[in-house]
């Protein structure tokens, strides 16, 4: 993971580089460079992406969960039209997890080869293999409780509340919830 865009700086910056002492001097703002002067600023780029916009999407926890459950499959992942292998990889790549990631064949058979070699020294060894249940609908356990009304399935931030209310929602191939 790359960090690219002047958003994505910025809330790099204000997020997470503002917040540590030893890169007071740091403005990814006004030196973008100090992005590859500053090895550690790398490793925090990719980890908040992942954690802000890749962890965040609506899909992220039940194909996680699902993957998880089913044995590491990614036929028992799929979320949205996505398994967790290439939904996350979408994510990354795109912003949006029921798209596909540039050269995605590669990433996915990638990610497979690292999943084979931990399961072969023993990760999951033990656990059963069950089948996920269904969570409720991402207007129900995502949006109503932050107060929004409306949930668009494949969108990074799902939950927002239209100013045209359901048809808004709908016009945008959304669940509406209001």
């Amino acid at each position: 993971i790359q960090t690219t865009g002047p958003r994505n700086y910025r809330l790099l910056q204000d997020e997470v580089v503002s917040k540590i002492d030893s890169l007071s001097g740091t403005d990814l703002c006004t030196n973008p460079q100090a992005i590859c002067q500053v090895s550690e600023l790398k490793w925090l780029g990719a980890m908040y992406y992942w954690a802000s916009v890749v962890q965040d999407a609506a899909q992220f926890q039940r194909s996680l969960e699902a993957y998880v459950a089913t044995g590491f499959d990614d036929a028992g992942s799929v979320v949205d039209g996505n398994s967790f292998n290439a939904g996350t990889g979408a994510m990354v790549n795109n912003g949006n997890w029921a798209s596909t990631a540039h050269g995605n064949e590669g990433r996915m058979r990638y990610f497979n080869q690292i999943v084979d070699a931990m399961k072969a020294a023993g990760m999951g060894a033990g656990l059963p293999t069950v089948q996920p249940t269904e969570p409720p609908s991402g207007c129900a356990a995502v949006c109503a409780p932050q107060g929004d009304t409306c949930y668009v399935a494949g969108w990074a931030s799902p939950c927002f509340t239209p100013p045209d209310g359901r048809r808004g929602c709908e016009a945008l191939g959304g669940e509406f919830c209001g």
